[in-house]
C-alpha cells in the first residue's frame, strides 16, 4: 500500500553525540513524521517498511550529516508510534581509517544483577497450552505463577545531547532486535528498555550541553511480548483444545530497535 503524503513534524539536531578525543565521533538526529496512507489504513509493520523505502524522502546510509559532511549515515532506526506517526532515528558516524571505528563501549560505567519474579502463565516454556483434568477425565486449561529469572544491567555514560528528553522517549520501553555488546548471544525482543534517566552535568560545553546518562535494561529470556487466552465466560477458564494463533496468543506489543547503535 503506498504512502500518499509524509510531512515533517520536526527534527531535532544534536538529540545524543559522542565525543572521543576532543571530537564528536557520533552523532543521531531524530525526525518525527505524519504519515498519509495512499488507500485505507496501515498497520503498523507497513508504516515503518513504507518509510524505509521512501528513499526519496530521507536520507539513506552512506550520506553525510547535513551540518558535518565528516559524519556520514550509518544506521536507521523506526519506531511508529501510531499508524499515522513514527519517528526515525538518524545515528550518524565518523569514519576512521577506512571503516567505522568500535563505539566506545568502554567508556560506559556498568553494575547488574539477577533475581526472580512471580509471573502468571496459560502457557508452558514451549508456549503450548497448559491443561489440567478432573477424576471424571473433565480437561480445561490451567495457569501457573511460576517465578521467572530476571537479569537488569545498569549502565552509565556521559554524552553531549541538545534534547535528553526525545532521547529517552526513543529508546524507553523498545525491545531488541538481536544481540548487542553486553549480550553477544541475545535473542531478539529479550531485553527491554527499563529506563533513560538524565542528569545535566554541563550547561555550558559546545557544541551541546553534557549530560548523564544512565540506562537500565531487563532481561526476559521468554522475550517481553504479552500473551492472551481464551477464557470460557461460564467457568472463567481457558477451555481445552485451544489453537496456537486463535485461541491464545502472543502480540509484539513492543518496539524494537537495535540496541548495538547504541551499545556497539
Amino acid at each position: 500500500m503506498p504512502i500518499s503524503s509524509i510531512s515533517e513534524i520536526d527534527i531535532i539536531e544534536g538529540v545524543f553525540a559522542r565525543e572521543t578525543g576532543g571530537r564528536v565521533t557520533e552523532l543521531h538526529r531524530l525526525g518525527r513524521f505524519r504519515v498519509t496512507p495512499g488507500d485505507g489504513t496501515f498497520n503498523e509493520d507497513q508504516v515503518v517498511f513504507e518509510m524505509l523505502q521512501d528513499v526519496g524522502t530521507f536520507p539513506i546510509p552512506g550520506a553525510p550529516h547535513p551540518h558535518d559532511a565528516a559524519l556520514v549515515l550509518t544506521d536507521r532506526e523506526v519506531r511508529a508510534l501510531d499508524t499515522n506517526t513514527l519517528t526515525c532515528l538518524y545515528v550518524y558516524k565518523r569514519p576512521d581509517s577506512g571503516g567505522f571505528p568500535p563505539p566506545p563501549a568502554n567508556s560506559f560505567v556498568i553494575s547488574g544483577s539477577a533475581g526472580v519474579e512471580q509471573i502468571e502463565t496459560a502457557l508452558d516454556r514451549q508456549l503450548n497450552q497448559i491443561t489440567v483434568a478432573d477424576a471424571g477425565g473433565l480437561v480445561q486449561g490451567g495457569r501457573i505463577t511460576p517465578l521467572e529469572a530476571r537479569s537488569e544491567i545498569s549502565l552509565r555514560q556521559n554524552a553531549l545531547s541538545s534534547d535528553p528528553f526525545s532521547f529517552s522517549e526513543t529508546w524507553t520501553n523498545t525491545v531488541n532486535t538481536g544481540s548487542f555488546f553486553y549480550d553477544t548471544n541475545a535473542t531478539a525482543r529479550t531485553w527491554l528498555f527499563a529506563r533513560v534517566g538524565f542528569t545535566l552535568i554541563e550547561p555550558f560545553s559546545l557544541p551541546f550541553p553534557t549530560w548523564e546518562f544512565n540506562f537500565e535494561l531487563r532481561k526476559n529470556p521468554d522475550k517481553w511480548d504479552p500473551q492472551v487466552i481464551f477464557r470460557d465466560p461460564e467457568t472463567g477458564e481457558p477451555p481445552d483444545g485451544l489453537v496456537a494463533g486463535v485461541g491464545y496468543k502472543t502480540i509484539q506489543w513492543h518496539s524494537a530497535l537495535n540496541f548495538a547503535t547504541l551499545f556497539g
